[in-house]
């Protein structure tokens, strides 16, 4: 009786709620609407990064030991520069 009734009845329900899933997942979610407005900045006129020298011999990472920010780049892409000369303020 189990493998005549039970297990054909079974298989079918785990075949139909397969079947359900699938379908379900591809239904798109309904998307809302944020509750305030996300706060708008004034653009800023610097930006942060991690520089790299790349000379013919070795490659020098260049960098302070506390935080701040360039406000000038003395050399471009390219340039060829000497030892001592300033890279950026």
């Amino acid at each position: 009786m189990f493998t005549k009734y039970v297990l054909p009845f079974l298989a079918a329900a785990g075949v139909t709620f397969a079947i359900i899933t699938v379908f379900k997942a591809r239904q798109p979610t309904p998307t809302s609407s944020p509750l305030i407005s996300p706060p708008t900045h004034p653009p800023m006129k610097a930006i942060a990064g991690a520089g790299l020298v790349e000379a013919q011999n070795e490659n020098i990472p260049i960098g302070t030991n506390v935080p701040v920010v360039v406000w000038e780049l003395f050399v471009k892409k390219g340039d060829h520069v000497k030892k001592g000369d300033p890279l950026f303020r």
